[in-house]
């Protein structure tokens, strides 16, 4: 009884006119954990304050529970509030949601995805392996290097390797051949990254890709591998090419250019010391 009243107590108190109330209120419902507040918690999505807002969606993440789901989804789909689409992918995901696989996938041909829905959609594990094969097989570049970056999350968390090397490498291996430079070039990056010895061969062509960005990426990363075999293809760079110069800070207080970044990695693989210099 003395729960219920408690219960209650913090459902009377999500109708307060000072926000703070609200927030508090909703926040502990998130901790008790009762269903009972899922429909008190879904309207507090629409609260004309922002915090209540996002304290309510963490709140329905934390559920856990079936019925969260066409909620999350709801919002997912319609928000345009970063915080409480990453939150609703969050849940989504936590829960495996199966509805959410193809809203989640379709997000992967976005240039940049949100990395939430990246970490929710890796949540369903082995169910989404046909998804990522299609799409670096048949997508279009963002697919293609978005699912790349998805896989090289399962990598590093050592999950699912032997389908990674017997069908995901094979696949993106052949993207290095893409038409696209930034399927080509980040590619190359993902593959670096995880020090895949088959790839490394073909890697080792793109040092007089056509593409400045993929000459890019090719003098940055190949340096993961730690094998001197790279500096020939490195000396080339450093000898003949100056092009893509990459900016950071309204300010472009940061500058390097192809043929830098090739002499750096020149010095790491080489074992010198003050190689940034």
């Amino acid at each position: 009884m003395e729960d219920n009243s408690h219960l209650q107590n913090l459902l009377q108190q999500l109708l307060a006119k000072d926000w703070k109330t609200r927030q508090l209120a909703v926040k502990e419902l998130g901790e008790l954990g009762d269903c009972e507040a899922l429909p008190h918690l879904v309207k507090r999505l629409d609260d004309r304050s922002m915090r209540v807002r996002h304290s309510a969606i963490s709140a329905l993440a934390k559920l856990n529970d079936p019925s969260i789901i066409q909620p999350l989804l709801h919002v997912f789909l319609n928000t345009t509030d970063t915080v409480l689409f990453s939150v609703a992918a969050y849940g989504l995901g936590k829960i495996k949601a199966e509805v959410a696989i193809e809203p989640f996938r379709r997000k992967f041909s976005d240039r940049h995805i949100n990395s939430s829905v990246m970490f929710a959609f890796l949540e369903f594990g082995e169910r989404i392996h046909e998804l990522l094969q299609s799409m670096l097989k048949n997508g279009n570049s963002n697919e293609k290097r978005n699912s790349a970056d998805a896989i090289r999350q399962w990598w590093h968390q050592n999950l699912y390797r032997d389908w990674i090397r017997q069908t995901a490498v094979p696949l993106m291996i052949n993207n290095l051949n893409d038409p696209d430079d930034y399927t080509r070039g980040y590619t190359a990056v993902v593959l670096s990254d995880m020090r895949e010895p088959s790839a490394f061969d073909r890697i080792l062509e793109l040092a007089k890709d056509t593409s400045d960005y993929v000459r890019w990426c090719f003098a940055g990363m190949i340096v993961k591998y730690e094998d001197r075999r790279a500096i020939p293809a490195l000396e080339w760079i450093r000898d003949n090419d100056k092009a893509w110069q990459i900016v950071r800070g309204q300010e472009e207080s940061y500058r390097q250019n192809n043929a830098d970044i090739a002499k750096q990695s020149i010095a790491r693989l080489r074992g010198e010391k003050n190689w940034w210099a």
